[in-house]
């Protein structure tokens, strides 16, 4: 099964339906809240400036239904916005901050306690994850991980492949290699993903854009794909035996048209 987090992912006032978050260059931001494919409200949010980005759009406190926006300075800096009251700011938290040579590459939930937890990568290639508490949103703990893929590897999405309830982290290669880590423990202030799963490569020209179940069906998180030329495909992932993971089929969908604007949930 997916992760809690992944299966209301940029659900930003608990319908059950995950909304878009815009933001343009100059820090304004705008977010359109769903009913199915439709925009049934328009919100503006707080204007931010350029140098603060945003890294996650996820629960990282159980204490509502809405979700929460995780921000990023070129400093280093950690704000949480915590989300609620029709997609209102109700809170801003600051959080630790690990250093600018910190950068915040994934997010879900890796120990299945419900919330979000933040994956980082230093510029020398180091790992780091901090584990969030459910019941208030705050760091519960700082683990250092014990692998390097190496700086030709890249993080490209997370979520749960295996169904245990605890996210993995999917890597692609400058070359088009994909690798899965899925698994994770936690001992003595350090991470391990136990199981490690190579996929079929790609071409260099496919870049990974998101991973979510579109299906259904094998309760794992699916893999968008979209090339230079805009063209995207799917691949629909089945688990396989001993806990690793398999492509199951291949789809291709429309290329979505050009725009100015950038999505950013």
């Amino acid at each position: 099964m997916t992760t809690d987090t992944d299966r209301h992912r940029s659900d930003f006032d608990g319908d059950g339906f995950a909304d878009i978050l815009w933001r343009d260059h100059a820090g304004d931001n705008v977010l359109w809240l769903m009913n199915n494919s439709t925009p049934s409200d328009v919100v503006i949010l707080p204007a931010v400036t350029p140098d603060w980005h945003v890294k996650a759009t996820a629960q990282f406190d159980l204490s509502g239904s809405d979700d929460d926006i995780l921000w990023q300075n070129d400093n280093g800096s950690l704000a949480l916005w915590k989300m609620g009251d029709g997609a209102a700011v109700r809170s801003i938290s600051e959080l630790p901050n690990p250093g600018p040579t910190w950068h915040v590459v994934g997010d879900n939930d890796f120990n299945n306690d419900g919330a979000d937890d933040i994956f980082f990568r230093n510029d020398n290639g180091s790992l780091a994850l901090w584990t969030v508490t459910s019941a208030t949103g705050t760091v519960s703990g700082m683990f250092a991980g014990t692998q390097d893929p190496g700086p030709t590897w890249h993080v490209v999405g997370t979520g749960d492949e295996d169904a245990d309830s605890k996210a993995g982290i999917l890597w692609q290669n400058d070359n088009g290699a994909l690798a899965l880590w899925e698994n994770p423990t936690f001992a003595a202030g350090t991470f391990t993903f136990n199981t490690v799963a190579a996929l079929p490569s790609v071409d260099p020209s496919w870049h990974v854009k998101g991973m979510t179940d579109f299906n259904f069906f094998f309760g794992t998180a699916d893999i968008v794909f979209q090339n230079d030329n805009g063209a995207v495909a799917i691949w629909e992932m089945a688990r396989a035996a001993r806990r690793s993971s398999t492509r199951a089929s291949s789809i291709s969908i429309p290329a979505p048209p050009g725009t100015s604007l950038v999505c950013v949930t």
